[in-house]
């Protein structure tokens, strides 16, 4: 709970909480121990009867569910739920909604933009609360007709943007003149004029903050990251400037908020717990440990900050709530290189190593990258052809639904169109497309198409598909191309082994040109690969992204043509 515009109502200091005494539940109440000696008395959230709790369609609450819930009640709904992909977090949240919208008040949802509609979805299917999304920046809460609003961060940024002077001069103007846009055109000396739509008449009649995918807020110099800060703020106040008796709740959503580098976990820490996390550079020194190259590689003392951070962050993994879950059972299938495609490869790889045997030093990310790009998408459109074998082979061998990831557009398509002549041949149902021009509620159809039909295939780009989706009546996927950050497919792993999933094991198969930087990268992975470990239980996080380049890098400038037996 922020403290930050509370007074202490014996003494009239501003309240810093006695982080060396910890907080505690009596009664109804929530008692915060103070620096100053004295002890504020809050209105605490009560939660129970979560085990009599069912979904529109008949599930219960897991118990992993429920002692997250209560562990929300203990931090008074101030708290960040890290749980591994795939526990449900968001079906928590609307658990927590279900029970206490009354106490809690008006709610806003933040979240990615492709994620709105499950987040709709599933505040209807637990507590039958219909909510508003927020489809643009031209639109406005209606209050009258909904208590739970859901908007993207994206268009939070565009209705509350942070302005500076001239922005707000501009602003001023544009309000104050109806003929102003007329005059001067949407663009005064080549900026965009920007209006806050969203000011203290509106933020002020919130009293719950929900974020999920916190991670899109890393970098506090961001106007998104910005403009969040400032919309909780305003929060704060009512629409007269006063500030509430009731600072408003604030709780994140993420499974993966350490995904880079501790430094990003700060703006939540900031939002939920000020007095203990109130400056970025600060919280650097003192928590994030740094390589001799300057960059941050982990938490200095992970045992502290599970101690400063024990009361409202709660981590679980999923072997050890749900062992009843499919296992992921990852298998590699080779592909052999063929025709131009080949061709193309060894002279893109001869490239790259005469421009590596030049280089002075170690090549940047940045341009490892663009020849690693080059490599994997001729890769990908030759793996076209095996992937197409495998998935007749798949579709005469059994009757379960299949998921095909691919990374490129020129790739998706051509399994696309081959594979829709070959399955219209068979008698089959054409394949599905899930692609990342859709927009969220075609994205939904696709899957609940998928889910309720006889289509066995449905063809997804990674990037479209990582997050967001439940794909627990599924239980086979084929990994067409790879990607660098292996928590990337990870994430699309994990739409799988889910809630409701009745499957005793996921079956993933990943599809690996052989000899070419798909086998390479491949070795590199599985030898480093380490899903995310949550610092919470002091472990930490060591993988870099930029030294699995360089393996990589140095990997193919040695051997990356041997197998073709070319100098």
């Amino acid at each position: 709970m922020s403290l930050k515009s509370v007074k202490c109502m014996w003494c009239g200091k501003t309240a810093n909480e006695n982080l060396d005494k910890p907080r505690s539940i009596v009664g109804g109440s929530e008692w915060i121990n103070l620096t100053c000696g004295h002890t504020l008395i809050r209105d605490a959230v009560r939660l129970e009867g979560f085990e009599e709790m069912v979904s529109s369609d008949g599930r219960s609450p897991f118990p992993f569910q429920i002692k997250t819930a209560e562990f929300a009640e203990a931090a008074n709904l101030n708290y960040i739920c890290a749980h591994e992909m795939g526990l449900g977090k968001t079906v928590i949240a609307a658990l927590l909604l279900k029970r206490h919208l009354k106490e809690v008040g008006r709610t806003l949802i933040v979240a990615k933009s492709g994620l709105r509609l499950q987040w709709w979805h599933e505040m209807f299917r637990w507590p039958g609360i219909l909510s508003q999304i927020i489809e643009g920046s031209n639109e406005k809460p209606d209050f009258d007709l909904f208590d739970v609003f859901i908007i993207s961060a994206d268009t939070l940024r565009l209705v509350h943007p942070v302005l500076n002077e001239e922005d707000k001069i501009l602003a001023d103007e544009a309000s104050k003149n109806a003929e102003f846009e007329q005059i001067f055109g949407k663009q005064t000396k080549g900026r965009r004029v920007k209006q806050v739509k969203w000011g203290p008449e509106i933020l002020s009649q919130f009293d719950n903050l929900v974020i999920d995918e916190t991670q899109l807020f890393k970098n506090p110099a961001s106007s998104r990251t910005k403009s969040l800060q400032s919309a909780f703020n305003l929060m704060k106040f009512d629409k007269d400037g006063k500030a509430k008796e009731n600072p408003p709740h604030v709780s994140g959503y993420s499974g993966t908020p350490f995904k880079n580098y501790p430094s990003e976990f700060w703006v939540l820490l900031n939002l939920i717990r000020p007095e203990t996390f109130p400056f970025h550079d600060r919280f650097c020194r003192e928590h994030v440990r740094y390589g001799a190259s300057g960059k941050e590689v982990g938490l200095r003392n992970p045992e502290r900050f599970h101690e400063l951070t024990k009361d409202f962050i709660i981590r679980f993994e999923r072997a050890e709530v749900l062992p009843d879950l499919p296992k992921i059972f990852r298998q590699f299938r080779l592909a052999e290189m063929e025709g131009n495609f080949l061709e193309v490869y060894k002279r893109t790889v001869k490239e790259f190593q005469e421009f590596m045997d030049i280089q002075e030093k170690s090549p940047n990310a940045t341009d490892l990258l663009g020849w690693f790009s080059r490599m994997r998408h001729i890769t990908g459109m030759a793996k076209v052809n095996p992937a197409i074998e495998f998935l007749e082979e798949f579709l005469l061998s059994n009757n379960r639904k299949i998921v095909i990831f691919v990374h490129h557009k020129e790739v998706a398509k051509a399994i696309m169109e081959k594979l829709g002549r070959i399955m219209q041949e068979g008698g089959f149902e054409p394949p599905l497309s899930l692609h990342s021009g859709l927009d969220m509620n075609q994205r939904h159809e696709i899957v609940e198409a998928f889910k309720e039909s006889q289509n066995r295939v449905m063809v997804a780009s990674q990037l479209a598909a990582g997050e967001g989706l439940n794909l627990q009546f599924c239980s086979d996927a084929l990994m067409v191309e790879r990607q660098w950050n292996p928590a990337n497919e990870e994430q699309c792993e994990a739409r799988f082994p889910r809630p409701g999933s009745e499957a005793s094991i996921v079956n993933v198969w990943y599809l690996i040109a052989a000899g070419t930087i798909d086998e390479f990268l491949t070795e590199i992975v599985e030898q480093k690969r380490a899903i995310f470990q949550s610092v919470m239980e002091g472990k930490e996080n060591q993988w870099e992204d930029s030294d699995l380049m360089q393996d990589l890098a140095e990997v193919l400038r040695v051997k990356g043509l041997k197998r073709f037996k070319v100098k």
